[in-house]
């Protein structure tokens, strides 16, 4: 009766347990974005799925140029101007791949404007010149690393000619007697 037990039980055991089924074959693969343009040391997060959905979600990531981009399970990190692509690769099935086009742009420099000028000789001092006479005036520019330091030197009203305007200075000549501005 024992054994009969035993056997009972054994193929009781036998039919409640799942079956076994095959994993779900990968069939495609799908990246996003598919392209990205990035400057100099930021970093992009690349997406995947497996197709179908039910198949096992597990990719391996390339880099066609690692002195351009890196790639770290999706992280894409830029590190030279230039192009390359990062390819996903389906683990369980190597021929199966999506490339995202990666392009890497020197980072913009940031625009600083000029915030102001400071003249020399000092604004509130007056220059007397007789006719055919020259002064030199000039000012720096703030702040130093200014994006665009350029001045454009012009005469309001008065007797004198500008020439010699370089920049940062200027040189007026008294042109007749009288006033300027």
């Amino acid at each position: 009766m024992k054994k009969i037990f035993s056997c009972i039980a054994a193929v009781w055991m036998l039919a409640s347990c799942d079956p076994v089924t095959d994993p779900v074959k990968a069939t495609g693969i799908e990246i996003r974005p598919s392209s990205v343009t990035l400057e100099v040391g930021k970093t992009e997060e690349l997406t995947f799925a497996v197709l179908p959905e039910q198949a096992v979600q597990k990719v391996l990531w390339e880099s066609s140029n690692e002195k351009i981009v890196t790639v770290k399970e999706g992280k894409v990190t830029a590190i030279a101007a230039g192009k390359a692509e990062v390819k996903a690769v389906v683990a369980e099935n190597k021929s199966l791949t999506a490339v995202c086009t990666v392009t890497v742009t020197e980072p913009v420099p940031e625009e600083k404007p000029v915030t102001g000028l400071t003249p020399t000789p000092a604004v509130d001092q007056s220059v007397s010149l007789t006719v055919g006479g020259t002064q030199t005036f000039g000012v720096a520019v703030v702040p130093e690393d200014a994006s665009n330091p350029a001045v454009h030197w012009s005469v309001d009203k008065g007797a004198v000619t500008l020439s010699a305007a370089t920049g940062t200075s200027v040189t007026v000549t008294a042109a007749s007697a009288g006033t300027a501005v």
